[in-house]
Formats: structure tokens, C-alpha cells, sequence
């Protein structure tokens, strides 16, 4: 279910290429070769495998990983924590990010809920994109040390009418009406939220929604009356809804599957592709 199960990826180089904003700015009068520009967008798949060290002991762990980006801001999202910040385009296809990391205090597994509470601790990651489809990043500290490998994966143009409807998880329901309104809830907590889903001013407005979320009767991150928090909202490659909120020290992320699956996210336009299956692994 989700990014915990739900791995396969087709993606098609042609709208990768477009996607990502590759291009070449041209030799000089001396003739040298052009130097590739990147503008990193989009959405990744993939799996962090990261070394913690206590003492002289080195544990090892293998992590679903999604990353999504918006305009300047990065989201790397773990089943364990959240790493959220900026980056720096280098020459190349390289690029240097600041981020700030928000570790889970309850995740939900069951439904795909999690929220993080910053723990005022930086994490610089050195990323390279290898092709227009493969993303690798490393990071490294005195305590832990890691490396994420991700996918580039096919989105299509959305609109609210395609996502419009009842969306579930394991304990809760979401409703989304044609104008971006929703109201959701989960019965084993009796949580609640409701906001609003509105188109993306970025260059990625046609993949994405402009999020505005308060929740009430959570056990984390709720809101007073009438003060939504802002985020984001897109589909996955396998049909998942995701939400992700910010506040001050917190960020929230939630994920929905459609009570009625549709294909609304799977690119049949051509059939030059490039098969970047990858298999599930435990998060």
C-alpha cells in the first residue's frame, strides 16, 4: 500500500526530459563544450540505506524513501523522519542541500499518517543526478551516514475533478468535492480535518495542488479555529494522495488511497519507455 508496498515505476525519458529542465547553455567563442544546467523537480522514488553508529556499533537500515520537490524547497520523507530544506544547483548535475530533519514521535503505520517535530538538527546532503531518471544522494556525520538511490517518476497532468471523491485508509475517510473542499476524519482516533486543495502557482501547477489543512482532535499537530496551515498536495505514481503541512517545528504528512482507483496518473502517449522497476523493500 503506498509507498511502504508500491514501488514499480515506468518512466517515459521524454517527459523526464522536459520535466527536469535539462538543457544545454551552448558553447563559447573558444569552442568548449556546453555546460548542462539542472533545475531539480518533480518526484522520486527509491530507498535510503543508512549506517548509525553507537560507540563502536554500526547498525544498518533500509528505508522507503520519497522525495518531491517545489519550487525551492526539497522533501525527503521516511517512514522514520522527515528532512525538509533547501538546495544549491552546482555545475554538472550536482547540487548541495540544507536540511532540517523531523524525526517521528508516533508514526502511524497502519494509515500512513506522520508527523515530525524538528530536532533543530541540520543534515547537508550532496546529491547528483546520474541521468534525467536517477537521483543519488549521500550524507554523512559522526553518528549516521547514508545514501539514497530514487527513481524519477512519471506525472501526469491532475485536475480537482480527477481527484474528487472518497479516499480511505485503514481506520479513516476523506472526501474531496469538485471545487477543492475536503473533510476527513479517522474513527479509531475520532481526529478531523478539513481545508481546501488549489491549483499551484509554480511551474509544476498542472502535478500539484496548493494545500491549506487544520485538523482538531489529533494527538499532534492541530490547529485553532479557522487557521489552516499551508502545504502541498499530489499523486504518486501508484494512485496515492499525499498531503504535507507546515508549521513553525512541525510537518505533516498524510496519505490517502482512492475508495474508487482510476488510471489517471499513467502516461500512454508513447511506447518508447525505459523499464526502472524497482522492487518493494522493508521500510
Amino acid at each position: 500500500m503506498g509507498l511502504i508496498s508500491k514501488f514499480k515505476q515506468s518512466v517515459t525519458l521524454s517527459l523526464l526530459l522536459g520535466l527536469l529542465g535539462l538543457s544545454g547553455c551552448g558553447a563559447d567563442d573558444s569552442g568548449s563544450s556546453p555546460v548542462e544546467t539542472v533545475t531539480m523537480a518533480g518526484l522520486w522514488l527509491g530507498s535510503t540505506i543508512e549506517n548509525v553508529t553507537t560507540g563502536t556499533t554500526v547498525v544498518s537500515t533500509e528505508l522507503d524513501t520519497l522525495v518531491v520537490f517545489n519550487d525551492t524547497r526539497a522533501y525527503v520523507l521516511r517512514t522514520d523522519e522527515a528532512q525538509i530544506g533547501s538546495f544549491i544547483l552546482e555545475e554538472n548535475g550536482a547540487s548541495s542541500w540544507d536540511m532540517n530533519v523531523y524525526p517521528y514521535g508516533n508514526p502511524d503505520l497502519d494509515n500512513l499518517f506522520f508527523v515530525g517535530t524538528d530536532d533543530t538538527n541540520n543534515l547537508a546532503l550532496s546529491a547528483l543526478l546520474t541521468s534525467p531518471s536517477r537521483l543519488v544522494i549521500n550524507y554523512n556525520t559522526p553518528t549516521r551516514a547514508g545514501r539514497l538511490d530514487l527513481n524519477a517518476v512519471t506525472q501526469t497532468d491532475i485536475k480537482l475533478s480527477e481527484i474528487a471523491g472518497e479516499w480511505e485508509t485503514a481506520d479513516a475517510t476523506l472526501s474531496i468535492n469538485l471545487d477543492g473542499n475536503f473533510s476527513g476524519w479517522n474513527g479509531a482516533t475520532s481526529c478531523q480535518w478539513e481545508g481546501t486543495l488549489t491549483s499551484a502557482a509554480s511551474t509544476l501547477s498542472s502535478k500539484q495542488f496548493l494545500l491549506s489543512i487544520e485538523r482538531q482532535n489529533c494527538t499532534e499537530f492541530n490547529q485553532t479555529v479557522d487557521n489552516p496551515v499551508p502545504g502541498i498536495a499530489f499523486l504518486d505514481g501508484n494512485g496515492m494522495l499525499h498531503f504535507i503541512a507546515e508549521e513553525p517545528t512541525e510537518v505533516l504528512w498524510m496519505q490517502f488511497e482512492s475508495s474508487a482507483p482510476a488510471d489517471t496518473t499513467t502516461d500512454t502517449t508513447t511506447d518508447t519507455t525505459t523499464d526502472t522497476t524497482t522492487d518493494p523493500v522493508a521500510g
